[in-house]
Parts: C-alpha cells; sequence; structure tokens
C-alpha cells in the first residue's frame, strides 16, 4: 500500500490504518488493532477540538500504541510503519 493522498485529519488515518490492515489476512492481532481503532476514533469524536490531537497521539490507546504492535519484519508491519511515519510526518 503507497500512500499516494495527503492525510488531512486524524479520522483519515485511522481508516486508511483500517484499510490496510484489511489489505492483508486477518488474524487477533489485527482484529484487535481494528477494535483499538474503532475505540479511538469514537473517544476522540467527543473530545474538545484542542484535545484531540493530543489524545490521538499520546491516550494509551492511541495511535502509536496501535501501531507498534506491528513490530515484526513481516510486509504488514512493514506497511504499517510507513503509513505511521507518513501520518506523524502529515499530522504534527
Amino acid at each position: 500500500m503507497s500512500i499516494r493522498q495527503k492525510i488531512t485529519n486524524n479520522i483519515q488515518a485511522l481508516k486508511m490504518t483500517e484499510e490496510l490492515l484489511d489489505s492483508f489476512p486477518a488474524d487477533n492481532k489485527s482484529e484487535t488493532a481494528k477494535k483499538e481503532i474503532e475505540t479511538l476514533r469514537r473517544y476522540i469524536s467527543v473530545l474538545a477540538p484542542e484535545m484531540v490531537n493530543i489524545h490521538f497521539w499520546h491516550s494509551a490507546s492511541g495511535y502509536y500504541h496501535i501501531c507498534r504492535k506491528f513490530n515484526s519484519d513481516d510486509n504488514r508491519s512493514l506497511e504499517m510503519m510507513k503509513l505511521y511515519s507518513s501520518v506523524l510526518k502529515e499530522r504534527t
């Protein structure tokens, strides 16, 4: 999965992450990550705008914590780290 579009908001980043996970065979790690993404999406949707970015990155169930679980040398983990790097570059 190559990152062709500019990541303009946190919800878009979560959607792209789900799409990446869907492009690989499902397993416990990806299913857990999808649940955590949905929880994070719901959580940031009710926050005050000035708090969204802080909790997106720094909460215990934040984007970094979701992505860091994919830390092996397989293709899915490598693609996840590319996406994480793109999100980090665009959103901070």
